[in-house]
């Protein structure tokens, strides 16, 4: 996850003063662009939440979120041995109170690889050793 720009934009014609950055998901070939509503959550805010779901992957809990849009979607990432499935999630509020912007992980459930309607999941698999290259890449950019 890496913000392209630090000029906020609308996330929507119709509502021009709700704001958000672009950024992109990368998942090894697989690019992805996105618009983080500025809502709820600063650039700050985000990169602080990545770093620390990274971190967390990185020390081997089993899993996380990389919010791309601050409790609205989001990327779970699910830890098997030195496996991470990732997986892409629309959240849809039914009670606003289960959303805690100190919390975001409080509302992950376990990975299925299955809808409801059995319909399979999309999702990527990633190395274990991919969350600290992406550690590192942000410890050195943010030293220069």
């Amino acid at each position: 996850m890496a913000f392209l720009s630090d000029e906020p934009e609308p996330l929507a014609e119709d509502d021009p003063g709700n704001l958000g950055l672009r950024g992109r998901t990368t998942l090894g070939s697989f690019r992805e662009e996105f618009l983080a509503s500025l809502h709820l959550w600063d650039r700050v805010d985000y990169e602080r939440h990545w770093l620390d779901a990274a971190a967390r992957l990185v020390r081997g809990e089993d899993r996380v979120a990389f919010f791309t849009s601050a409790f609205q979607f989001r990327w779970n990432m699910y830890r098997e041995g030195d496996d991470v499935f990732v997986q892409e999630q629309l959240l849809v509020p039914t009670d606003p109170l289960s959303y805690d912007p100190s919390n975001p992980f409080r509302i992950m459930s376990g990975r299925r690889s299955a809808s409801e309607e059995a319909e399979q999941i999309s999702e990527w698999r990633l190395r274990a050793d991919d969350f600290q290259d992406f550690l590192d890449r942000r410890s050195r950019v943010r030293s220069e």
